[in-house]
């Protein structure tokens, strides 16, 4: 990631680049993939504007853009 904010259940932010985060935070950061995707905003199209991020066979990250 490049830049990520981070937003915990308590609303505080951070700007700093996180390691982690913990179940419940909300991310807005900027991810850049290896192979071309199709995706779209979620307010003008739902269906491409959602993702999953998955590592060894796990979830990890479920988002929208």
């Amino acid at each position: 990631m490049k830049k990520a904010k981070v937003t915990d259940p308590k609303k505080k932010k951070t700007k700093r680049k996180p390691l982690f985060v913990k179940n419940g935070a909300v991310v807005v950061c900027r991810v850049q993939v290896t192979n071309l995707i199709c995706i779209e905003k979620f307010s003008d199209f739902p269906q491409l504007g959602r993702f999953t991020l998955r590592t060894e066979g796990k979830t990890i990250a479920v988002g929208k853009v």
